[in-house]
């Protein structure tokens, strides 16, 4: 048995020399296409790298002040019952953290930063995004943004405009099309070809009237050509709903979190500074309905006193 034991080792350490030989033969002799494989594999990174759009994380912090909150020996007392597990119940920040997320407030910041019309600037093999150096605005009467807002949310339906916009010896040259889908994909698209030597220009659209403005610190290069895409803004805030996340720092604290993911840097935190303006402007808007509903109640129940005395 000991040397049956013996001989069957010396055969796999013997197999074991013979692959290591094959592997080591393998690769001296075929060096050349490893060294190519590599050199492959390599520039494919750098290609991805050069061309691939990189995305940003930004986040910031938000303070809610409710009226809850502005007790703050009864808010200590809560949060520790809280704490001990003797009550359960939902906080003003996370009723806060949900109007921050509402998208009708994520709409306001898309109107107001004009986040609805995007674009590009057309390259070679990559088209980039262009933010706050674009030369040229294009903006959708506010009516028929709304009507394209009713269409989404009422009809389960997406119209756009999109649009080239190049500049040749002076003259700027626009074409585009109108492109629906969803329930509304059976209307016809309609497509507009039109040039104009100065800008402001105003044009009619099947979705309404589109005007294009000149930047005043940024001009237009001649050869260059611009991707322009309008869309609706309810549709813009849904993408950037998608894309963010609120939450409360910690369950002692009425500090909200905002974490966004977006391909422009600029845009983003342009996003998130805008949004507690909006935050911050909705909530004088109810406050001061409030305010003007108490006078109202105040006032009526004063003159039914009065004519009761009368």
């Amino acid at each position: 048995i000991d040397e049956l034991e013996e001989l069957l080792d010396e055969k796999s350490e013997s197999k074991t020399k013979i692959n290591f030989s094959t592997i080591y033969t393998m690769v001296v002799l075929n060096w050349q296409y490893f060294l190519l494989s590599l050199i492959i594999f390599v520039c494919g990174a750098l290609i991805y790298l050069r061309y691939a759009e990189p995305t940003y994380k930004m986040s910031a912090r938000l303070l809610i002040t409710t009226e809850e909150n502005k007790n703050n020996s009864a808010t200590q007392m809560l949060s520790q019952m809280v704490d001990m597990g003797f009550i359960s119940s939902s906080s003003g920040i996370d009723n806060e953290v949900e109007v921050l997320k509402s998208r009708v407030l994520l709409r306001d910041v898309v109107k107001d930063l004009n986040l609805y019309s995007q674009y590009r600037l057309n390259g070679r093999v990559k088209d980039v995004i262009v933010y706050n150096k674009r030369p040229i605005t294009a903006e959708l009467d506010p009516y028929h943004l709304d009507s394209l807002d009713r269409e989404y949310i009422e009809l389960e339906s997406l119209s756009a405009i999109g649009m080239r916009v190049s500049r040749k010896d002076g003259v700027y040259y626009v074409e585009g099309s109108v492109h629906h889908s969803g329930k509304a994909d059976g209307k016809n698209n309609e497509t507009f070809s039109l040039k104009a030597e100065t800008l402001p220009m105003h044009f009619a659209t099947s979705l309404g009237t589109v005007t294009l403005t000149a930047s005043p610190r940024f001009s237009m290069n001649d050869g260059d050509e611009y991707s322009i895409s309008i869309l609706p803004p309810m549709y813009v805030a849904t993408r950037y709903l998608n894309s963010m996340t609120v939450e409360p720092t910690s369950k002692r604290t009425d500090i909200a979190q905002i974490t966004l993911v977006d391909a422009n840097s600029q845009r983003g935190m342009d996003f998130l500074r805008h949004l507690a303006i909006c935050y911050n402007r909705q909530a004088n808007a109810d406050k001061n309905a409030i305010a003007m509903r108490t006078e109202e109640f105040i006032n009526d129940r004063i003159a039914k006193i009065k004519i009761g005395r009368a």
